[in-house]
Order: C-alpha cells, then structure tokens, then sequence
C-alpha cells in the first residue's frame, strides 16, 4: 500500500495544479487518496498504485472527459488538467512509476447508506431512489456509447463475459445445496453467451454500478445523481450495467422475490425511458442479474480459499447468497413478458 504524507501531497498539488488548501486522507485499499479543499472548491488527489498501468487511467480519464462533453447533466467527478496540461501525472516512488491525477469531489450520501434508512420503517426503498437509479445508469450508458479506447478490451475478471473461466470455481464451493444452484445458473449463463455475443447491443460500460458507488443527493426526497469509481470500466453488453446495478439495489428490497422483482422493474422502466431496451436485453436481464450473483459468489470463493485468514473477502456474501436463493426459482420467460409488458405500457 502507498504511503504519501498529506505534507507531500499538498506540495505535489501546489506543483502541478497550482492550488493550496487543506487535506485529508480518503480510505483506500492500495492507493493513496486525498480529500482537497482549495480555492473554494473540493477536490480528490488520487495516487494510484504502482500495480495500475497508465492505459487502465487513461482509460478512465477519457471516460469522465468524453461523458463531461456529452452528457454534462451528469454530477460525475470532473478531470482537472494540470498547468502543463496533462491529466495524469508520473511520480517516482521506490524505483517504481505511480500515476496522480485531481478530479472534482461529487458531494453527497451513499447509496447503500441512504437504502438502509429508507428500509427500516418501510419494506424497500422509495420509488423516487430506485427509479433515479435507473435513469442515472442510462444516461452514463447513452454517454458512453459512442466511447471507445483500446484498453476496454483488457481481461477484467469481472466483465461477466468472462464468467465462463471461473468454471472450476463451482466444484469448489462447499455449500452442496447453493452450488447446485450457482452451477445451474452458471450453465445457462454459457449456454447462452454465443447468442448473446452476436445480438445484444455491446458497448463500453461503468461495470460497477454498486450501492457505494452510487452518490445520492441530500434533497428531499433523495435521489441518485451520481456514479463514481471507473476503475471496471470494459467493453461488455449494454444491459449488463443495469443488471449489475439491479443487482446490488435489491438488497436493499423486502426479502420476498415480489419485493426484488418490484425492485428490478422501478429501475428497468426508468432506464427503458431514456435509453430503450431491446427485446434480447430484456429476456437477457434476470438471467444476468442471477450471473452476477454467481460472479460474486465465485469470485469472493477464490479470493477466501486464498486468504482464509481475511474475513472482510465474505463480508457481502450473506445478502448476496440470500438474493439468488430467492431468485432462484423466478422462471425467465414469465418475468421477460412481464416486464415486457409493463414497459410497453409505462411509455404508451
């Protein structure tokens, strides 16, 4: 982990930027990052980790300055240029190359935090969060559809395309009973993939759309208004970036498939609005939802078999072991004709 002083990070951003203020540490699992106050406004100094190649930041910076000139709506963290221009910057540490940049501070509540309240007196957070979540999550998409970058490309072991290579992971998992539900998905996931490939609209997405990357306002009544953290970012299908986003917010839901379901379709028709689905995405949807689920699974299983010792790996996995037990026996055709149904009408 990266261990810069705030006293330097103060003297590097006055170098580069040409901006005095006041700094504090941001909590960071191997990068350095710093909250600014200077000149009236807030920023975030990011050092990222000498393991972060210059093309995936590149990658990420072009995104937000591409989604700044055309989806400017949108309340994301904004690129800051250096006074020579650039918008990332080398750095020297230990005989290794880290990069720095400065972006805009997006101030607001967490989604996670925000759903949590709003399910306490009430079986599920309100319509207007949930619904603001979806129309958010399609603007980003519209913004980034005509994006492209090489490096969108790269392996991302969470690009759900990728699913299929943690199939080993399944015969590992000591909980018969859930992986005979995970390997079923699983399955029908890369049975489905070839198809998949060749008719559902792909781009370059977000790829991470979680409740603590949601920014929500501190209006009342509360709504999202902000996506951060690109570090994810690939070239994956459309619909893959509501299916994550749905993923995460029905955890939030009642724990009764109604509820989760609900939840799906509140967010599914705000996206629908601004961006629309084709019919392939909308059959694809639960199906992907169920694959991240498995993705999560799988994925925290590998991480915990090589570091058993740490136990933050499984923190998330009750909520996400609970939700595909419930969805486990939503048939795919019935829902897809009823959401299919209730988008036709929510337009008419």
């Amino acid at each position: 982990m990266l261990t810069i002083t705030p006293e330097h990070a103060a003297a590097l951003i006055q170098q580069h930027w040409h901006l005095d203020g006041q700094l504090s540490p941001l909590p960071s699992y191997a990068d350095c990052n710093f909250k600014v106050q200077a000149a009236g406004r807030t920023y975030v100094f990011k050092i990222a980790a000498p393991s972060w190649h210059y093309a995936d930041l590149d990658l990420e910076n072009m995104a937000l300055l591409h989604l700044e000139k055309h989806q400017p709506q949108l309340n994301l963290p904004r690129v800051q240029m250096s006074v020579t221009g650039q918008h990332l910057l080398p750095l020297a540490i230990k005989g290794q190359t880290a990069y720095m940049r400065l972006l805009s501070y997006v101030d607001g509540r967490i989604y996670a935090d925000v759903a949590k309240l709003q399910s306490s007196p009430s079986p599920s957070p309100s319509p207007t969060l949930t619904q603001s979540l979806g129309t958010v999550l399609a603007q980003l998409s519209q913004g980034l559809r005509d994006f492209h970058h090489d490096n969108a490309e790269r392996h991302q072991d969470w690009n759900l395309i990728r699913l299929a290579y943690l199939a080993d992971e399944v015969n590992k998992m000591d909980d018969l009973e859930l992986q005979s539900i995970v390997s079923r998905h699983f399955e029908f996931f890369c049975s489905q993939l070839p198809t998949w490939m060749k008719t559902l609209p792909m781009q370059v997405i977000h790829n991470d759309a979680n409740d603590l990357n949601l920014i929500v306002s501190d209006t009342d009544p509360a709504s999202v208004i902000a996506v951060i953290d690109f570090g994810d970012m690939c070239h994956s299908f459309k619909v893959a970036d509501l299916a994550i986003a749905c993923t995460y917010a029905m955890q939030f839901a009642n724990d009764t498939s109604t509820a989760q379901l609900e939840c799906i379709k509140q967010i599914t028709q705000a996206y629908h609005a601004e961006y629309p689905l084709t019919e392939d995405e909308i059959s694809a949807l639960l199906p992907m939802i169920r694959a991240r689920l498995c993705h999560s699974i799988l994925m925290a299983n590998r991480a915990h078999r090589a570091h058993p010792e740490n136990p933050f790996i499984l923190v998330s996995q009750k909520a996400v072991r609970s939700l595909i037990r419930s969805l486990h026996g939503i048939d795919n055709k019935e829902f897809a004709a009823q959401l299919q149904s209730d988008l036709l009408q929510s337009v008419c």
